[in-house]
């Protein structure tokens, strides 16, 4: 009763908040001004702001409207508005559609070849020569595709996701594979432009088209935006709040995912070289939570913290600097991750906790202050109680998930001694008595591992190299450290401690 007291007064605060209490029937509300200049401008920045660029390779983008001759517009989704999930209209009266944004900002000379080629819905490929046509007669042709979802008072057509509208895979839907690549046959540039609110399967669009970029359901200005866009009216700033499988089969994909997902033996594989995470394929994400480009460049320096140790009720204050290395003034989104280093939950590789997006021009240099309260970084016990574990975090600071620049290691409360070398072990200093060593390696699979390097630590050197039978032999220190370490394997490193024999099992992946 209690939590449902909470829930139902949540509700009727929003509602007293709005007046409906007063009044009721919205009368305060009729006679308000609706699309006003200021709400056309913020829908327009919205728009702006959010697209994200997936790939330009050579600079393709931004275009030069001033130079362009001719463009092929070309999609299901190039000259229809597409508003999503729960909106109003589905009718072009109500925004404005790519095509209608691209007239209204090339230049007057340009020539605009316009086709359609295929449907979001059907199989039908009649109408795909007539865009090849026009790729063929254009200089740059950019392809529209994507999803519908369905609208308000039952307008259901050619819907193919939102509520109630589930598929059975995340390729592009209808003919629009086989547009793209007919299109891309006739060597003009493509640029692919998938507006939707979902992700797509798109490995072949990413490995053959030179630009992609993914504009979500972006409102009544989302033409104009996009023109401005492809244009360089605008300078693209938008980030992935999700991860892009590499195919359906690689559901569920996420950025943070546990140490132990994304493949047992971090080997992946491709048809000339077939590996075992997954045969022909890599676990990782096709794009990554967090990714997204820029018509500029920016370089990442100095990470710093306002103390290296905090109490429980602290709160981090991270610095970084950002310095825009481009010729485009442009906004860039930097994005803190942390990792707990030991805990005894086992946790995600990274959770992004806080981001800021800032716009620096050309050679402008700007610190960013980022922050993380120490009470986020909790965990949660058998009887659903949160509590903060004492011990060591990484801070990650890049532009991507999976594109790290900067870290730092942050000690929260007392350190753990979980996994950490210089707290458990003494220091190293090379042992006086020296004896003779020999053993194996073996991988958690028990095969024989190979040309695996061992390690003095107290000196740095090599001091042998595992033969073909994964077997080694020489002479060390009695109470020296011995570092096996290859290339795909984690490394271990173990204690003599008077042992002549010593085999070792190493698992797969990186430290």
């Amino acid at each position: 009763e209690k939590i449902l007291d909470t829930a139902v007064r949540r509700v009727l605060f929003a509602k007293f908040a709005m007046g409906l209490f007063e009044d009721p029937y919205g009368k305060t509300f009729k006679n308000r001004k609706r699309h006003s200049p200021e709400s056309v401008k913020l829908a327009k920045t919205i728009a702006d702001e959010s697209t994200v660029l997936l790939k330009n390779e050579n600079q393709l983008l931004p275009l030069d409207a001033k130079s362009l001759k001719s463009i092929a517009i070309i999609g299901p989704n190039a000259d229809q508005v597409q508003f999503g999930d729960y909106t109003w209209s589905r009718n072009n009266k109500d925004g404005v559609t790519p095509l209608q944004g691209i007239k209204n900002r090339v230049n007057k000379n340009t020539a605009i070849h316009y086709a359609k080629g295929c449907s979001l819905t059907s199989l039908d490929t009649s109408g795909i020569a007539e865009a090849v046509e026009a790729a063929k007669n254009s200089e740059v042709a950019v392809i529209f595709g994507g999803s519908a979802s369905a609208a308000l008072a039952r307008d259901y057509k050619s819907s193919t996701c939102g509520e109630g509208f589930d598929l059975n895979d995340l390729n592009l839907t209808g003919a629009q594979s086989q547009l793209i690549r007919e299109v891309y046959q006739t060597g003009t540039p493509v640029i692919l432009v998938l507006v939707t609110g979902k992700p797509f399967v798109i490995e072949w669009e990413k490995n053959n088209l030179p630009a992609i970029l993914v504009q979500w359901y972006a409102g009544e200005q989302a033409g104009n935006s996009i023109a401005d866009i492809l244009f360089g009216e605008v300078v693209p700033s938008g980030r992935l709040t999700f991860s892009f499988p590499r195919s359906t089969g690689h559901l569920p994909v996420y950025y943070n995912y546990l140490p132990s997902d994304r493949g047992f033996y971090k080997n992946p594989g491709s048809y000339d070289s077939p590996g075992r995470d997954y045969v022909f394929s890599a676990p990782s994400a096709l794009y990554s939570f967090g990714y997204g480009l820029s018509y500029t460049s920016f370089v990442y320096k100095n990470l710093s913290t306002d103390k290296d140790k905090y109490e429980l009720n602290d709160t981090i204050h991270a610095t970084v600097e950002v310095k825009n290395t481009g010729k485009y003034t442009g906004k860039e989104v930097v994005q803190l991750y942390v990792r707990d280093k030991a805990s005894t939950y086992v946790t995600p590789v990274k959770q992004l906790r806080d981001f800021k997006k800032i716009e620096l021009a050309p050679g402008e240099t700007r610190t960013v202050q980022l922050q993380v309260p120490i009470s986020d970084l909790y965990l949660v016990d058998e009887k659903n109680q949160r509590f903060v574990e004492a011990g060591e975090f990484i801070l990650e600071v890049g532009q991507a998930s999976n594109n790290i620049i900067l870290s730092k290691t942050i000690v929260a409360g007392e350190p753990s001694t979980i996994g950490n070398d210089e707290i458990v072990k003494p220091k190293n200093k090379k042992s006086s008595r020296q004896m003779e060593v020999k053993g194996e390696v073996r991988d958690v699979q028990a095969t024989l591992v190979p040309d695996m390097q061992i390690i003095e630590k107290s000196t740095g050197k090599t001091i042998a190299v595992t033969d073909a039978k994964g077997q080694f032999k020489f002479t060390t220190g009695n109470h020296e450290y011995l570092i096996f370490k290859k290339s795909g394997y984690q490394t271990v490193e173990i204690e003599v401690n008077n042992m002549n024999v010593i085999n070792i099992t190493v698992n797969y992946g990186e430290n």
